[in-house]
């Protein structure tokens, strides 16, 4: 039996901290393909020559990646793996004998010198055309969705308010629907301008497009005291709380981030995603192709893509009651419905929200097979104005193309939501304040891409070698052959 020798734990080690990190730890790949030496030049402004030294400005962010790249829960956290883990400490050029900042130095920087900054976002923008100039990004076919986080909030700490609600539409959709119903000899229909509230009157929160208020209303909203940016989210097979959304966009290519939104988790996904589509229009990015799931299956969003000429795979949604089984024919080149019994329904009308109206009393008086209630006089029919553009999405999703494309949703934009849940700590949040979330969002979504980006630069890395040594072997047996043949002709 043998036993443990005392003081190993005092043994004097002479290697510098170069040495002791390993050489393929994902912390020397993050220093080699990340420089973020811009920082310098894009916040100085917000430090002063005098007084006492702050943190250095690229420290910080490099602590910020360290927490998101290795999922740890907390700055506080964060802080004592510093402490003790080697390759931290050589990625922050810390030696063995300076100390660690302190976990609060990380809140009082953001609060006073970066709540404000745009420097999260350039980050992340200097993350993407590092891949983008390697090749590694191809926009052709992009994939949109959204998950909810988890707020900073009790959800059973809140206070009941009656909020107004704005139903409006799109003001090319009244222009479409006046056409229509000049067609008919109708009254055209007026409606007053949409515009938001003077505190969400920015650049971010204005409408894509113009709109037209169709009504208002009021409802009662939960309102969270802890957290009042965050949304009370419900939903029948999902964990009623206190949430934050992330409206994230991939590439197809490799997965990379290329557009992410933060917002309350009261608002539908489909109210984001035109917000979100503008970040790459803003940036010059063109897509071709988008793949969206069943959550974005509206005529307002189909015709978003018409007019942008894309080719949108959007996935089924059922509308109305489930087991019907009578269903009228629509006849598209005269305009009109055709009921079991051949009675043909012809456009009467077309209301302020685009649904045409087809209907006929003689036809219905005395049927003997009536499809209509007691209560009612006769059948009516109704259509949307733009329901062909659904009619041409189930022809593209039911398509080669359509299939291919939407098969990889669960292989993007699902797995990247996936990996930064269960390895980056996207599952809930530590910060209150929607801006705040957005700041420290970018981070995650640069660590996601920085962590793809070394993964690939290693693998091409490792392909020209193997070919380096496969071309130096053929080399040297090549000269191996002329020497052998020369010297004794075999």
């Amino acid at each position: 039996m043998t036993k443990n020798e005392n003081g190993k734990q005092d043994a004097i080690i002479l290697k510098t901290l170069d040495e002791l990190v390993p050489r393929n730890h994902i912390v020397r790949k993050m220093e080699r393909h990340l420089d973020l030496s811009f920082v310098y030049g894009e916040v100085g402004h917000l430090y002063s020559d005098i007084g006492q030294k702050s943190l250095d400005p690229v420290v910080f962010f490099k602590i910020l990646l360290i927490r998101y790249m290795f999922g740890i829960k907390s700055i506080r956290e964060t802080m004592r793996q510093i402490e003790v883990n080697l390759a931290y400490r050589w990625y922050l050029g810390l030696t063995f004998e300076d100390s660690v900042p302190h976990h609060s130095t990380m809140t009082q920087i953001y609060k006073r010198k970066y709540k404000d900054s745009d420097i999260f976002e350039k980050i992340f923008l200097r993350i993407l055309e590092s891949a983008d100039e390697s090749g590694y990004i191809d926009c052709g076919t992009i994939y949109a969705d959204a998950t909810h986080i988890k707020a900073s909030a009790n959800k059973r700490k809140y206070s009941e308010e009656v909020v107004e609600t704005v139903t409006s539409i799109k003001a090319e959709l009244l222009d479409d629907i006046n056409e229509k119903r000049r067609e008919l000899g109708k009254k055209e229909i007026e409606l007053d301008d949409y515009n938001p509230d003077e505190d969400d009157n920015d650049d971010e929160a204005k409408p894509p497009a113009p709109r037209k208020e169709l009504k208002r209303g009021t409802k009662k909203v939960k309102v969270s005291t802890t957290d009042e940016e965050s949304g009370y989210y419900y939903r029948d097979e999902k964990e009623k709380g206190f949430v934050y959304q992330d409206h994230r966009v991939v590439e197809g290519k490799n997965n990379f981030i290329i557009a992410t939104q933060i917002e309350p988790g009261n608002i539908h996904d489909s109210k984001v995603l035109e917000k979100v589509l503008l970040q790459l229009k803003e940036r010059g990015v063109d897509y071709q192709n988008i793949a969206l799931d069943s959550g974005y299956n509206s005529l307002e969003i189909m015709h978003y893509f018409e007019q942008e000429d894309k080719f949108s795979v959007i996935a089924h949604r059922r509308f109305g009651k489930s087991g019907q089984t009578k269903k009228p024919k629509y006849c598209a080149e005269t305009d009109t419905f055709i009921c079991e019994l051949g009675c043909v329904f012809e456009l009467k009308n077309v209301d302020k929200q685009g649904y045409m109206s087809y209907h006929c009393t003689s036809n219905c008086k005395g049927c003997p097979n009536p499809c209509f209630s007691a209560s009612e006089k006769k059948k009516v029919f109704r259509r949307h104005i733009h329901q062909h553009l659904r009619e041409d999405n189930t022809k593209r999703r039911l398509s080669d193309d359509g299939k291919a494309i939407y098969a990889r949703r669960k292989e993007t934009v699902e797995r990247s939501f996936a990996d930064a849940k269960q390895n980056h700590g996207l599952r809930w949040t530590l910060y209150r304040g929607q801006n705040k979330n957005q700041h420290y969002n970018w981070l995650l979504c640069a660590t996601q891409n920085l962590k793809k980006l070394c993964i690939l630069k290693s693998r091409d890395y490792a392909r020209q070698m193997n070919e380096l040594d496969a071309s130096i072997f053929q080399g040297f047996f090549r000269k191996f052959r002329q020497m052998a043949f020369f010297l004794f002709g075999i």
